[in-house]
């Protein structure tokens, strides 16, 4: 084969590899073409990448390898967790907005709005989608969050467990356990979670919290009492 014959083999055999890449890659590229809409590639944290913006089964990437896509659902947001999960904000093709989950632990709507993250380690965690669109670990700093109660309004209320210590019931002289729990309350149209102040105590490992009213909650105990607050 002379030079010319051998130049042009090699020129064919180039284009050749160019048009299958184009092939392969075709649809990809033509979804990730911007407009007022759509703005291909999306940041949601720092390496991790939604790509493409607004699009039916778009998919999550990390430093640029596909980590996951759902079926019939647009992905809008992620956050990822300690136990190597991540929790994600789609909507399906219906309009409907909702949290999912990739990963082993136990993750489930517990109200129409508040959803309940269980580890294989046993750690509760809550979240919610805010006001502005983005998931909310409800109370970051702990590892207890449980009993959240959602309100006609859709105002949530939760409590995690403080601290837990002995103590000597004075009538029969037996040593027992009693753990303190903090109550904290959100509403629908705000960011920040409140608390209500001091501490309450039961014997048991759970309290029990109920909506009265838009304003109004009572926390129940174990030995049957309650106590009626007056939220802020």
């Amino acid at each position: 084969m002379n030079k010319r014959n051998n130049s042009f083999f090699r020129l064919t055999i180039f284009l050749l590899v160019i048009f299958s890449c184009i092939s392969q890659k075709g649809i990809a590229w033509e979804e990730n073409n911007s407009d007022a809409e759509h703005q291909g590639v999306i940041e949601v944290l720092k390496n991790y990448d939604i790509f493409p913006q607004g699009r039916i089964g778009n998919a999550l990437y990390k430093e640029k390898k596909l980590l996951f896509s759902i079926e019939n659902i647009i992905l809008e947001d992620i956050l990822p967790i300690e136990s190597g999960g991540i929790i994600y904000k789609g909507v399906d093709s219906a309009g409907n907005v909702k949290l999912g989950y990739k990963g082993e632990d136990t993750f489930e709507p517990v109200t129409p709005s508040y959803y309940r993250l269980i580890t294989k380690e046993k750690k509760r965690k809550l979240y919610r989608i805010t006001p502005n669109g983005k998931i909310q670990d409800l109370l970051p700093y702990s590892n207890t969050a449980s009993g959240i109660v959602e309100g006609g309004k859709g105002q949530g209320a939760f409590y995690h467990i403080v601290k837990g210590e002995e103590f000597v019931n004075e009538e029969d002289g037996k040593t027992y356990y009693k753990y303190f729990f903090k109550v904290h309350y959100i509403y629908p149209n705000r960011v920040k979670v409140q608390s209500l102040p001091g501490n309450f105590e039961d014997v048991k490992l759970r309290i029990k919290l109920r909506w009265i009213a838009q304003y109004s909650l009572s926390v129940e105990f174990s030995d049957g009492s309650s106590q009626t607050i007056q939220i802020p």
